[in-house]
């Protein structure tokens, strides 16, 4: 007789299990669903840039037809145009190329360096400032705070306290 209530239960158990598995993989349908949705709609509006630009590549496109027997006169405009174009490329590229080679000047670099002391002070004396509680030494006497090392990369100082 007993055994007829264990089975009842187990029945009963997997019937639940079946039921809260099959509401979890209905819900994951339901969002693959909902994504692959999603999914389909920025493919859509990607496939409609790309066949804007496509559009206006084709619009665009430069003539590369062999020029052998073309009037010369033609030819010739057609190469100073090439050239401005690749000058005003050279003289846009030169410029960035200044830009840059300014911020490595010493001076700049000078600069850059007086402002980083200048704030490593700053901060200093807001930590030195009167008034200001200092940090318990640590149990044992080392204290682990971090501090600014050699080359600014943050490091634990080991140092004992008095």
């Amino acid at each position: 007789m007993w055994w007829w209530l264990v089975w009842t239960v187990l029945v009963l158990g997997t019937l639940v299990g079946a039921f809260f598995l099959a509401r979890s993989l209905w819900r994951k349908a339901v969002a693959l669903g909902r994504e692959l949705s999603a999914a389909s709609a920025a493919l859509g509006a990607a496939g409609e840039g790309i066949a804007v630009a496509v559009e206006r590549a084709q619009a665009e496109a430069v003539d590369i037809a062999p020029t052998m027997f073309d009037d010369v006169t033609t030819l010739r405009e057609r190469v100073a145009v090439r050239r401005r174009a690749r000058a005003r490329r050279a003289a846009v590229r030169h410029e960035r190329h200044l830009v840059t080679a300014r911020t490595w000047s010493l001076e700049a670099w000078l600069a850059g360096r007086q402002a980083q002391q200048a704030s490593a002070r700053a901060a200093r004396a807001v930590r030195d400032a009167p008034g200001t509680a200092a940090a318990p030494p640590v149990a044992g006497g080392v204290s682990g705070a971090p501090s600014a090392g050699p080359h600014g990369a943050l490091h634990r100082s080991f140092t004992r306290t008095p």
